[in-house]
């Protein structure tokens, strides 16, 4: 028969092994958006529940491009990594200026492929037998060009800044 300690003991042990699954919060995109975030993009994650000085600090920012599902697990890894029991998928990234120029350079990059890439699809589906091309092909190269364009200001923005300062 074990000792009331030593199960006490095994208790606590087993506590401290346990897998606890890390909370994905979705306050701050509810503020911006009014929904739950779903769907395909790039989902930035933070353990803060307010401001986060510096998005390419990969101890306060975790980035990750594709599913939401994907990402949400991919988040729950990294804080578990950090020691963070829950972590918070931030709302649209749109304040640009607070990327690094190269994480930006990289943006434009990526962006500008995958413009071009939507763009072979619709001249493809006007030259084929469809009438229209898709408007969510459409929509894509729309939303690709806004966010080339502000992200290429940007980068010119900080270049200009950085020559001002010298």
């Amino acid at each position: 028969m074990l000792s009331k300690e030593t199960v006490i003991s095994m208790m606590y042990e087993a506590l401290e092994n346990m897998d606890e699954a890390v909370e994905v919060r979705h306050d701050r995109y509810m503020r911006s958006h009014g929904k739950k975030a779903s769907g395909t993009g790039g989902w930035f994650f933070t353990h803060k529940s307010g401001h986060v000085n510096n998005l390419d600090d990969k101890k306060e920012v975790h980035f990750h491009q594709g599913k939401f599902s994907d990402a949400k697990k991919s988040a729950q890894a990294w804080a578990k990594e950090n020691g963070h029991h829950s972590v918070y998928v931030m709302e649209e990234v749109e304040q640009l200026d607070e990327l690094s120029p190269n994480t930006l350079h990289s943006y434009i990059k990526k962006a500008a492929g995958n413009m071009a890439g939507n763009a072979a699809v619709a001249a493809a589906q006007a030259s084929s037998s469809m009438k229209k091309s898709s408007p969510d092909v459409k929509r894509n190269i729309k939303n690709r060009m806004k966010g080339i364009t502000g992200a290429s200001g940007r980068l010119a923005d900080k270049a200009n800044q950085a020559d001002r300062d010298e």
